[in-house]
Parts: structure tokens; sequence; C-alpha cells
């Protein structure tokens, strides 16, 4: 028998993510799975489970929260108001971290649209984030990451 890349990359993943993962339902997912499972079969298997038991009413809430964790963006921008408020606070300043404050003054015009795209992002998502009542906590988070000349 050969070495396994599939099941060595996923022990891999599993001691870099740390005990948090290592949770029982994390631990009987993965010792259930085949070991030449790919990424498409996970993925499938995932979706029968959430159709067939948790329903369609789940599914943006359930994406929202697996894009947070895994520390990417929303698929659709509209579904970042349909997260409860600590993802939001953390889309917001995740956001921020990334925004290039200086693309005004860019010669690229694509830079510049870009920029100003993620500015009109930001806003939404402040005064969203205002509307719940977490106006400090948002200009907080602006001014800890705001770059200025």
């Amino acid at each position: 028998m050969g070495f396994d890349v599939s099941k060595w990359n996923k022990q891999r993943y599993l001691a870099e993510a740390g005990e948090e993962l290592q949770n029982p339902i994390a631990k009987a997912i993965n010792d259930a799975l085949p070991e030449n499972l790919g990424y498409k079969e996970f993925a499938k298997a995932v979706a029968k489970v959430l159709k067939d038991e948790y329903g369609s009413q789940n599914f943006k809430p359930f994406m929202n929260v697996l894009h947070d964790e895994l520390g990417m963006e929303p698929l659709n921008e509209a579904e970042t108001f349909d997260m409860d408020d600590d993802s939001l606070l953390s889309t917001y300043e995740n956001k921020l971290k990334a925004h290039d404050w200086y693309y005004y003054m860019s010669d690229d015009s694509r830079k510049y649209n870009s920029g100003e795209m993620e500015a009109k992002t930001l806003s939404d998502i402040k005064t969203e984030l205002g509307k719940r009542g977490l106006a400090d906590k948002a200009k907080e988070l602006f001014t800890k990451y705001e770059k200025t000349l």
C-alpha cells in the first residue's frame, strides 16, 4: 500500500486546525469518511444532509457561517446582511484589514474602481451595523484599521 496524500492532507489540516476542530462531531465525520473521498464527493454529501435533514431555509445561514469560519468572503454581498451580529462584525473587520486605503491615489482605473466598490461595501456594512445598534463597535473597528496620510 502506497502513501495516501489525501489522507495525509486531511490529517495535517486537522492537526493544524487545533483542538477546536477535534470535537466529537468533527471526529465522527472524519472517522466515517472513506480514505479516498474527494472534496466534490464530500460537498455533495454535505449538501444531501442539508437538503434531507435541515431544509432549504438553512442554506444561506449555513453558508454564511461556513464562509466566516473559513475566512472566506460571502458568495453574494447581499447575503452579508443575513449574518448574525458577530459574523457581520467579523466580516467588516476582515474587509477593513484588506481594504486598499490609498486606492484613490492610483493612476490605474481598475484599482480606483475596485477601491470605490470596496469603500461602498464597507459603508453599507457600517450602516447595517448601526441599524443593529453596533455603531460604536463599527466606528471602533474603522478607526483601528483606517490609514490616513
